[in-house]
């Protein structure tokens, strides 16, 4: 049974990146960052990653976590790109072309990161080029929430950024987070913006899947956004209700 507090969360997040890392071992992949010194640790106990004295995550496990990351396992980082037109392609490129409201639209976030050497809870890290090369080609970087107070009683609570008091101090009047939206009727137009300066699936994920996912969003940019059955269905329903001829 999966235990709420904060201690039984980081327990579950160490099982997750344990359960990668002996698939990895089977396997014969290579992990950086990845040491003898770690394995006997995860092998022979993980209280050490759960000293009241360190928090969560331990930056021995920062790499770790990137790989895992950038492979779809569930981790506590948070992806981030130091170049805008990156931002923009992973949010044109992840779009539903096919719609269910007229008001869809897609999203990107800025972070001003000048104060984040002031922050404790929120903490910015960069690793390594050579850890994936995905995180190269997307000059990609990464946040995540520190668990500094472990406790086997309380209730653990999930805590959005944009909650985290700590990075709107020092920062004078100005915003550090900002959301940047567009409609989703524009991603169209703003993956070709993209791929014109050279930010598209080939480039950002180097391989025959980066290749592939280019291929895709050509597709669906060459379909076009349309509008879901339901929302079809929608507008039809409305078109009758404001015709007099029909009731």
């Amino acid at each position: 049974m999966f235990d709420a507090s904060s201690s039984g969360q980081v327990s579950l997040e160490l099982d997750i990146l344990k359960r990668f890392l002996d698939g990895c071992d089977r396997s014969g992949l290579i992990v950086p960052g990845y040491t003898e010194q770690l394995k006997s640790v995860f092998h022979d106990g993980l209280d050490s990653f759960l000293s009241p004295h360190i928090p969560w995550p331990s930056p021995d496990l920062y790499e770790i976590m990137a790989v895992a990351q950038h492979y779809d396992v569930p981790t506590r980082l948070l992806d981030w790109t130091e170049r805008a037109f990156v931002a923009c392609y992973f949010a044109a490129s992840s779009a539903n072309f096919e719609i269910d409201t007229r008001t869809a639209r897609i999203a990107i976030w800025a972070l001003d990161t000048t104060y984040a050497k002031h922050w404790t809870t929120v903490k910015v890290i960069r690793t390594p080029g050579g850890t994936s090369k995905n995180q190269a080609a997307q000059s990609g970087l990464f946040t995540t929430h520190n668990v500094k107070e472990y406790s086997f009683n309380d209730f653990y609570q999930v805590e959005a950024l944009e909650e985290v008091e700590e990075i709107y101090k020092v920062t004078g009047a100005h915003n550090p987070l900002v959301k940047i939206t567009l409609p989703v009727s524009e991603a169209p137009d703003l993956l070709n913006l993209c791929s014109r300066f050279g930010v598209d699936g080939s480039t950002l994920f180097p391989g025959f899947h980066g290749v592939a996912k280019s291929v895709r969003d050509w597709a669906n940019v060459e379909v076009g956004v349309r509008p879901s059955r339901s929302l079809q269905d929608e507008c039809n329903a409305e078109s009758y209700d404001d015709d007099p001829d029909f009731h």
